[in-house]
C-alpha cells in the first residue's frame, strides 16, 4: 500500500509528462542474496546519475513530520560542517601559498 501512495503521490499531474523512478523494492529482488548483492552495487551509480533523488516515508503524519525535521536538521549540520572544512581548506591553501613564496 506504501508503494501505490507513493507512486500516486509523485505521478505528474499531467498528460505526456513522464517521470523515471528506480523504486529498490521493486527493482530487486529481495529474496536472491546474488542479484541483491549485484543491485546494490548499481545503486552508487543509480544516485550519481540521478537529476534528483526523492525518499518516500510515507502519507504526512506525526512520525512523518518527525522524520523530515530530523533530516533537515541533519542537512543542515551537514552543510554547515562542509563549509566548515572549505574555510578550512582555504585558509591552509593559502598559508601553504604564502609559505612557498618565502
Amino acid at each position: 500500500m506504501n508503494l501505490a501512495q507513493a507512486l500516486r503521490h509523485l505521478r505528474y499531474p499531467g498528460e505526456g509528462q513522464y517521470r523515471r523512478l528506480w523504486v529498490d523494492a521493486v527493482c530487486i529482488n529481495q529474496r536472491d542474496e546474488q542479484e541483491r548483492a549485484r543491485q546494490v552495487g548499481y545503486m552508487r551509480l543509480v544516485y550519481k546519475h540521478a537529476a534528483r533523488t526523492i525518499i518516500w516515508l510515507g502519507r504526512r503524519d506525526h512520525e512523518t513530520a518527525e522524520a523530515v525535521r530530523f533530516t533537515r536538521e541533519l542537512g543542515q549540520l551537514y552543510a554547515e560542517l562542509m563549509e566548515e572544512a572549505m574555510s578550512t581548506n582555504v585558509q591552509g591553501s593559502k598559508q601553504g601559498t604564502i609559505a612557498n613564496e618565502r
